[in-house]
């Protein structure tokens, strides 16, 4: 009986031999460090048409103040979600838009010459998709190449007016 007893610890001992502790029980081996993935930032700004009648009459005239959209747009407001998406329609990113309020078109200064403005910026987006898409309140996605996604982004919706000087 005693020599089963020994042969069981042999094997015992050889089995933890054989799995190693590293030493002061410290695993034997780490596990490989996960690899870090290439972040970026998408952001840019959205232009937006104006609804000159209801901005007229609610006296929105100043420069960065409140501002109402042309209707048809309004899905784009002050804390609509921005998302990315990568190159399989997966999203990847969330942020939302940031109304920077009426915006008078340089050398304009009335209600014929501004735009509703907005800012959005999402962070941390794995680069590498080859392409992304970027979809704004409930608007389809646009499409865009991975050098031209995290450049700065200037988006128009509807029909903003140039000022002549």
């Amino acid at each position: 009986m005693k020599r089963i007893s020994t042969a069981a610890a042999t094997l015992a001992v050889s089995l933890l031999a054989a799995c190693g502790t590293g030493g002061e029980g410290a695993p034997a081996s780490s596990p490989s460090p996960t690899p870090s993935v290439a972040t970026g930032t998408v952001a840019g700004t959205v232009e937006v048409e104006l609804d000159f009648t209801g901005n007229w009459q609610a006296g929105n005239n100043a420069q960065h103040g409140t501002c109402l959209v042309a209707p048809g747009y309004q899905d784009l407001v002050d804390g609509a979600q921005v998302a990315v998406l990568d190159a399989s329609g997966a999203v990847i990113g969330v942020g939302a838009l940031v109304s920077t309020g009426l915006e008078l078109i340089d050398g304009g200064d009335a209600l014929n010459e501004a735009y509703c403005g907005f800012t959005f910026r999402v962070e941390d987006v794995p680069k590498g998709s080859g392409f992304y898409g970027l979809e704004i309140a409930s608007r389809d996605a646009l499409r865009y190449p991975e050098a031209e996604a995290f450049a700065p982004l200037e988006l128009t919706l509807g029909t903003i007016p140039t000022v002549l000087t």
